[in-house]
């Protein structure tokens, strides 16, 4: 399972983005995006850790959890999920003003 190293930007960036379309952005949406992110870190984070594991760049699980820079792109993907989330709501304002638009048309 090499992909679980990037557990959190793969589900916390497609959620942003979704609930960004589906519902738009608010408080709310920003809490779930926060919550979605923070579960996927703590699994991730858990899973590296295991005794035996080798993680980034051949970093044992340990080393990697302990090392700055895994730190360091955590709060960076957090805030990209928040960009993706402010994006998808964007798209979701366009979409209904075209079909808004259509609708006067027809």
């Amino acid at each position: 399972m090499e992909g679980i190293h990037a557990m959190t930007a793969m589900i916390a960036l497609p959620m942003a983005l979704l609930l960004g379309l589906l519902f738009g952005r608010g408080w709310r949406q920003l809490l779930a995006v926060g919550v979605v992110w923070y579960c996927a870190l703590a699994l991730q984070t858990a899973y590296i850790a295991h005794v035996g594991r080798n993680a980034f760049g051949g970093k044992s699980g340990l080393d990697t959890v302990h090392w700055w820079v895994y730190w360091t792109l955590q709060p960076i993907l957090l805030a990209a999920a928040a960009g993706l989330l402010w994006g998808g709501s964007k798209a979701r304002e366009a979409i209904r003003r075209r079909v808004a638009r259509r609708s006067d048309v027809a």
